[in-house]
């Protein structure tokens, strides 16, 4: 995978999926381009003294946005961030998606080892699952 850096000063719009890169490091602005889905693949993101954006709290992306960290047991570790790592420091990271009423809830029934269906105690139907 490429070492991608985004410098100081630079901002780039993510607008497709990105091959998994070995590093992804942020001084400048990465914003991800709310016009579809987006996948960012990596074994390292740093976000240092810069920022990464999905949406904002004004305007939350309302497609789907994927983060993908790539790694395995032998995956070397950074110092102080370690392995497969989305880290920041002295910099922004936003998320802001499409609001959802109910954000977690409570099973109203066990469920059994093999089922394909889950009985809620709220309704979840404003669900992406």
């Amino acid at each position: 995978g490429d070492f991608v850096v985004i410098a100081e000063g630079q901002t780039m719009l993510l607008d497709m999926d990105t091959p998994v890169l070995e590093m992804l490091l942020i001084e400048g602005e990465l914003i991800f381009y709310d016009e579809s889905d987006v996948h960012l693949q990596s074994k390292y993101i740093l976000v240092i003294g810069g920022r990464l954006q999905v949406g904002t709290e004004e305007d939350p992306f309302q497609n789907l946005a994927t983060i993908t960290l790539y790694g395995h047991l032998r995956t070397p570790e950074l110092p102080i961030y370690g392995a497969k790592c989305l880290a920041v420091r002295n910099g922004q990271l936003d998320l802001h998606g499409k609001p959802v009423d109910v954000t977690w809830t409570r099973l109203a029934a066990t469920a059994e080892a093999g089922s394909d269906t889950l009985v809620l105690q709220d309704d979840g139907s404003g669900w992406n699952a």
